[in-house]
């Protein structure tokens, strides 16, 4: 095999500060970053008489706000757009009897949303943090403007709390929340009406779990400790999307962890 010698990227990046006061600061942001085709992705290629892939690009742009209302609170709040371009998918070519799939630079994604991270720690002992990112992708192939964009949920939210009771003693709960998905589109699914292209899998729905943690740390001042962990506290039930890879016997999705409570001892040396 024998590809064309054009290995060189110029990659670009730009950024600018502009601080209102020392409690508001104002940044613009640019990158971009590539993605070169595996070597099997160009071994087909070859064999079947197609030419070489070129990189995939992801180009990010990003107003970020911050401001800081001391000594209690910080609020980060970002928009952003991403595009990607020149992404590796498959394509389908109808042929006599039968059709044919191979690989193409066919693919452009773009995304825009807002992301907005709340830091509070109104006491030396308590802190949290609270995050929200609310996002919506478009597949600008032919064809496909009007199907969700796999494995992308619309909104995502994470909380994270802790308390240090004393110097020995801590508590920390985190929570997370993820939107439904949809699973992979594929391109040349034979659907049971004849038709070509579908899902491989069920949507999920949105689902929410919570995580508790408490540590007793330096117990009778000899360095014991017991730490007391649990996650999905409440045991909700919820399902990972389907992959290609067990498409075939969980369609419906992959079954999320249950409740798990462990129990640490230990001593530290």
């Amino acid at each position: 095999m024998s590809f064309p010698a054009k290995c060189k990227h110029s990659i670009f990046r730009f950024a600018a500060i502009y601080q209102l006061t020392d409690n508001h600061i104002f940044k613009l942001l640019y990158g971009k970053a590539i993605a070169r085709p595996s070597f099997f992705q160009n071994q087909d290629q070859v064999q079947q008489q197609h030419p070489p892939l070129k990189s995939e690009t992801i180009q990010t742009f990003e107003l970020n706000y911050i401001s800081m209302f001391e000594p209690y609170c910080t609020i980060n709040t970002s928009y952003f757009y991403n595009i990607l371009n020149n992404l590796i998918t498959r394509k389908v070519s109808p042929e006599p009897g039968d059709f044919a799939a191979f690989y193409t630079n066919g693919g452009k994604i773009t995304t825009h949303g807002i992301e907005m991270t709340v830091q509070m720690y109104p006491t030396r002992q308590f802190q949290s943090e609270m995050s929200l990112v609310w996002q919506k992708s478009k597949d600008h192939r032919a064809g496909f403007e009007n199907i969700d964009i796999a494995y992308s949920p619309h909104l995502l939210a994470y909380l994270k709390a802790s308390y240090l009771y004393n110097r020995d003693i801590s508590f920390s709960l985190t929570g997370k929340y993820v939107d439904d998905m949809k699973p992979h589109w594929d391109i040349i699914r034979q659907n049971p009406d004849g038709s070509i292209g579908g899902r491989i899998g069920h949507k999920v729905d949105a689902y929410y779990t919570i995580d508790l943690n408490c540590r007793i740390s330096n117990i009778l001042n000899k360095g014991y400790y017991i730490n007391l962990n649990a996650t999905n506290l409440f045991d909700e039930d919820f399902l990972y999307p389907t992959y290609v890879n067990n498409s075939n016997w969980e369609d419906k999705g992959t079954i999320g962890h249950e409740r798990l409570i462990m129990l640490t001892v230990g001593r530290q040396f």
